[in-house]
């Protein structure tokens, strides 16, 4: 019986210091999900702002802002799949935590070119713009590499206790 509960408690250990894994692979999620979301609307509900596209039209006029929308785009794609890359430098945990710094600056990237694109848009068109779910999601892919961060450390503060008893 105490074979079990050992097992069980290793394991259950084992699971908690990779959970920067699920943290960086729900970035990535995000990453993709905000490419088809929308992200800005007017009042009447017209799609203004995707994550890889920033047209629409309003009041007859077609509106095509190209530049930021394909930096975000450009943005999120490299969060996306160097959050999944991330994962696999498990071994090396200061690169790790390096690359999910690089992360955290491609999010603020995103956060800048949404709010840039947004305040463009409504100088262009003078219509109200309404934000969309979508536009709140980089704050959660924000939040998520700073528990990540935080996971990475405890991660390495339990191999360098393990290292201690040796």
């Amino acid at each position: 019986m105490k074979s079990i509960c050992s097992t069980f408690n290793a394991t259950y250990i084992i699971m908690i210091q990779r959970i920067q894994s699920i943290y960086l692979i729900v970035v990535a999620a995000v990453a993709v999900a905000m490419l088809f979301l929308t992200l800005l609307t007017t009042e009447d509900n017209a799609v203004v702002l995707t994550g890889s596209s920033l047209v629409g039209e309003i009041e007859g006029k077609n509106i095509e802002i190209s530049g930021l929308a394909g930096l975000t785009m450009y943005l999120l794609a490299a969060t996306g799949i160097i959050s999944l890359i991330t994962i696999f430098l498990y071994k090396d945990r200061k690169k790790q935590v390096l690359a999910v710094k690089f992360l955290l600056l491609l999010s603020a990237g995103v956060i800048y070119t949404l709010a840039q694109a947004s305040n463009d848009l409504q100088d262009a068109v003078g219509v109200d713009m309404q934000m969309s779910i979508g536009f709140y999601l980089p704050i959660v892919m924000v939040l998520l590499l700073v528990l990540a961060i935080r996971g990475i450390g405890k991660d390495d503060d339990l191999i360098r206790a393990s290292e201690r008893l040796r």
